[in-house]
């Protein structure tokens, strides 16, 4: 039997079979029920939490998801199980569905994580992110609920320069997106994120500045008027007003410059339909 100690309301300890969750005073015969933390509290479920993550840091799926389900037998809404068990269902099961992680990102588990498990949380994550681009909405929305202003800078410094750099196009950007990230900005200290949304100006495939892009001028008006319009809005958000001094003037400075491109090839293209 594996046991687990719960306070009675008498006073007296209870040692209590963590598999059936509750048990009997033998002073004043009271049912005890274990509570969440008692469980997570226990040695048996901290190990198999541990050893989940230990795997899943080793790239052990199948070992870390051997762990994980032991510990959602004991904590069924256990935020460690339940990431590494749709991971697995996302990425390596034979049977995979593709949603499973964006689902657990918006369940607002964060938010009632004690703090050990909300750490190991974001630590697997962590090790995640070449697989969580297109979760970003969900997983700012998650950081953001962990409550702790330096855990969530910490967390999407090191998250969402990656994902804004891995996205192909600028249709990404969707007016949901945004809101998050404009959020983000007004509410946190994020620099790393806020240039890599400026370097998107320049780096993204739709970029006027790609020389690929010369002579498609219809690509590069949505870019402008989509796009970049959206960036600087998120600018516009910032609460750091030395962050958003520097970003708004830089944004300025390279829509001018994008908008000189554009203006300089419409002439072009009008020139060459015109046959000069």
């Amino acid at each position: 039997m594996k046991v687990q100690v719960a306070m009675c309301p008498c006073g007296q300890s209870v040692k209590i079979d963590i598999e059936k969750k509750f048990g009997y005073c033998e002073y004043c015969g009271s049912q005890v029920f274990l509570t969440r933390d008692d469980i997570m509290g226990s040695d048996i479920v901290r190990n198999d939490m541990d050893l989940a993550v230990k795997y899943f840091k080793e790239k052990d799926i199948k070992g870390a998801v051997r762990y994980a389900e032991e510990v959602l037998a004991y904590v069924p809404d256990n935020a460690i199980g339940l990431f590494i068990t749709s991971f697995n269902r996302c990425f390596m099961a034979e049977t995979k569905y593709k949603d499973a992680l964006k689902v657990f990102f918006s369940s607002n588990v964060a938010g009632t994580l004690e703090r050990n498990e909300l750490n190991q949380l974001l630590t697997i994550t962590r090790l995640s992110l070449p697989y969580l681009a297109d979760c970003e909405s969900e997983v700012i929305r998650f950081a953001m609920s962990s409550g702790n202003k330096t855990t969530v800078e910490s967390f999407v410094e090191g998250y969402l320069p990656f994902a804004i750099g891995k996205r192909v196009g600028s249709s990404w950007l969707d007016s949901k997106l945004k809101e998050n990230y404009i959020r983000l900005a007004s509410e946190y200290d994020t620099p790393k994120t806020m240039f890599a949304l400026y370097k998107a100006l320049t780096d993204n495939v739709d970029s006027p500045e790609r020389k690929e892009n010369y002579g498609m001028i219809s690509l590069m008006k949505n870019f402008i008027d989509g796009f970049c319009v959206d960036i600087g809005e998120i600018f516009e958000a910032i609460s750091n007003s030395v962050n958003k001094e520097k970003f708004v003037k830089a944004y300025k400075a390279k829509m001018s410059a994008l908008n000189k491109i554009y203006q300089s090839e419409s002439e072009r293209m009008k020139k060459f339909k015109n046959g000069f």
